[in-house]
């Protein structure tokens, strides 16, 4: 059995799929990535060791913001709220969290599989380090939000040929 670390870019993720009037379902997300519903991982069950979704602070804290992060933490998985603090922007502090992980979990052995999902190009050394060290690393993204070096690099799947998006509350057929 695989050991998988999910790690989900929520502010880049949330905000794209934001654009095409969807919403990620984060219950479906560890049902797809750890039964093997992805085309890449030929249908082997998968550990699910580390989950996380990070986001950064809140500008204006709402009860909504709170219901979003006790439910996804609900579910099993780590909610990592990033600080602007040393980086510059929430943008690099979030990233700089996720890559940290990469490596983490990578030179620790602590995963076999690490499935990003985000399609941010920044975080194309930490996989290709996790490569190196004999971690398989998937993507899912957006295909027309996701760099075409990620795409190359990574095994990737574009979220739209996924069952983990809900358009209206309701689950999209992929």
């Amino acid at each position: 059995m695989q050991r998988l670390a999910l790690l989900i870019d929520g502010t880049n993720v949330s905000k794209t799929a934001s654009r095409y009037g969807m919403e990620l379902d984060y219950a479906l997300l560890l049902q797809f990535v750890e039964g093997g519903r992805g085309r890449h991982n030929g249908g082997s069950h998968r550990d699910i060791v580390v989950a996380r979704v990070y986001v950064g602070p809140p500008a204006n804290p709402t009860r909504g913001r709170q219901a979003f992060l006790d439910y996804v933490g609900s579910l099993g998985y780590q909610v990592c709220v990033c600080r602007e603090e040393g980086c510059g922007t929430l943008k690099s502090a979030v990233d700089y969290d996720i890559l940290h992980d990469i490596l983490v979990l990578t030179l620790t052995g602590r995963v076999d599989v690490i499935t990003l999902v985000s399609g941010d190009g920044g975080f194309l050394n930490g996989i290709r380090t996790a490569q190196a060290h004999g971690v398989q690393v998937e993507v899912l993204a957006f295909a027309d939000h996701a760099t075409e070096r990620l795409k190359s690099t990574a095994r990737f799947q574009d979220l739209a040929d996924t069952v983990v998006l809900r358009a209206n509350g309701r689950e999209k057929n992929g």
